[in-house]
């Protein structure tokens, strides 16, 4: 709401916030396993 987050709001935007903060987390780390074990480096 725009006077003010309900507790309810907040909650979804609390788990928003999480979901995206862990799937950031799993694309990076996904990301950087796949580098590192699938581009030749040499």
């Amino acid at each position: 709401s725009i006077s003010g987050a309900t507790p309810d709001e907040a909650r979804a935007i609390n788990r928003f916030f999480w979901m995206s903060t862990w799937l950031w987390f799993a694309v990076s780390a996904t990301a950087h396993y796949l580098i590192w074990n699938w581009v030749p480096w040499f």
